[in-house]
């Protein structure tokens, strides 16, 4: 088994920590800590060429989109993923499973993946194409949710505040548009256009929220409702009506009859389009939409984790 692993110093739980020495784990697996976006690119081709098993990764979950998303159109089939949660936030570990951090958390995934053992679980990564670039992740997110992401990055709030992200950013979201100052801003929405399987719908959306994932954080998993394709999402319109008594149902994603005709849908789908004004939110970090203002979302290649 030929492993390579993304080691990222930078992640919270790496910092001020030597760079491990692959020579020295078992197998001697190929361990690189690119400093930039092109020398993550090099290692990555290194690692398609040398035909690597296993693509650990360790850091959090913006080291994992900026790996998985290089990695796709480089490997012919993307080998299994291995992460280790070292990040600032690390949903996309808590949700497929994760080896821990640190030297015998790495130690225990070399040798478990030499061996053949561990276990497998699958999901898919979104697509996002603006017409211009095409990226991958796990959560993407717009209206609310983008500006509660947004404070977190500027540290406008203390605390709870301070590290907004996914889960705790709905949360956030909601609590802003219920208690915030600006709540008359939050309630009004963004002015957006979903065009979901071939059913266009044009108006204000206080919050929109897909992922692949199963679970979240915090307890948080805002979905409910059936259909078919691998897409979660959660559409509520704006202004969010009987937000109150909507919150915990909401964050729960145990609606209740009423909440559907208020303008809270949830579901599952293949793919959609959204035309938006503002940027969007993909797995954390923010990103403006191309010329036309548009994007295309669809279930992306599914990835194979290792998992202990």
């Amino acid at each position: 088994m030929r492993i390579g692993i993304v080691y990222n110093p930078k992640s919270r739980r790496n910092r001020g920590r030597p760079v491990p020495d692959g020579e020295g784990l078992a197998g001697s697996p190929a361990l690189r800590a690119p400093a930039s976006h092109e020398d993550l690119l090099d290692v990555l081709d290194e690692f398609a060429a040398i035909g690597i098993d296993c693509l650990a990764i360790d850091g959090g979950d913006g080291t994992i989109r900026d790996v998985l998303g290089a990695a796709v159109p480089r490997f012919a089939e993307m080998p299994a993923v291995a992460l280790l949660d070292s990040g600032t936030t690390n949903v996309i570990a808590r949700d497929v499973g994760a080896w821990g951090h640190g030297d015998r958390a790495l130690e225990r995934l070399v040798r478990t993946v030499l061996e053949g053992a561990g276990a497998n679980r699958r999901r898919h990564l979104i697509r996002v194409d603006d017409g211009q670039v095409c990226r991958f992740g796990f959560v993407l997110g717009a209206g609310a949710f983008r500006r509660a992401v947004a404070l977190s990055h500027t540290g406008v709030r203390a605390g709870f505040g301070q590290r907004l992200k996914t889960g705790a950013a709905l949360a956030g979201a909601l609590g802003s548009v219920s208690f915030g100052r600006e709540r008359a801003l939050w309630r009004a929405g963004t002015p957006m256009t979903l065009d979901r399987d071939g059913r266009e719908r044009g108006e204000p959306r206080f919050i929109f929220l897909a992922t692949t994932l199963e679970r979240l954080m915090l307890g948080i998993y805002p979905f409910w409702g059936e259909g078919e394709g691998s897409l979660r999402y959660l559409d509520v319109a704006a202004p969010p009506h009987r937000l109150g008594a909507a919150l915990v149902p909401v964050l729960r994603g145990r609606p209740r009859r009423w909440m559907e005709d208020a303008g809270y849908r949830s579901g599952r789908a293949n793919g959609f389009s959204l035309a938006i004004d503002e940027p969007f939110v993909l797995d954390g970090e923010e990103y403006e939409l191309g010329r036309n203002g548009r994007i295309d979302v669809a279930a992306g290649p599914h990835v194979t984790f290792l998992v202990p």
